[in-house]
């Protein structure tokens, strides 16, 4: 099992599920079944940087004291790694939007989310909630505190 603990699982008793969906591990379209989906995206040039971290320190969290010019050959090889995977990953997700006429997809850049959390989460939460609005809800009254 790859990944945090329950992100295998995918039946009918999970609410929200965490993938990279539409593309599985193996660079295919991943058969997954969904009443709803959710893409957060990220500007793939923020992604660059992140991706070294992760090849060199084997961790997401993890960074160095190095600057990343220090990792020239490690760069290079990661600019056309995430250049390949960021345009293989959009060209599919495209597709299955065009194709899954059926399911509504909503989309999410994670820039927004870090600008403006109350408004994009509240964006979020009507989508998944299939609302126009959380007006005097406890949910309206959390994003508030939180943002």
């Amino acid at each position: 099992m790859r990944g945090e603990f329950g992100t295998q699982v995918i039946d009918d008793t999970v609410w929200v599920i965490k993938s990279h969906d539409p593309i599985s591990g193996s660079g295919k379209e991943a058969q997954f079944h969904s009443s709803r989906v959710l893409v957060i995206v990220r500007n793939p040039l923020e992604c660059f940087p992140s991706f070294v971290n992760l090849t060199t320190h084997m961790s997401h969290s993890l960074t160095s004291n190095e600057p990343l010019n220090s990792f020239v050959a490690e760069w290079d090889q990661t600019i056309n790694l995430c250049t390949a995977f960021a345009k293989n990953y959009y060209e599919t997700l495209i597709r299955v939007m065009k194709n899954r006429t059926d399911i509504p997809f909503h989309i999410v850049r994670f820039e927004d989310l870090r600008r403006d959390t109350y408004e994009t989460m509240n964006d979020v939460f009507k989508f998944l909630l299939n609302t126009e609005s959380l007006e005097g809800t406890v949910l309206e009254q959390i994003l508030k505190q939180k943002a």
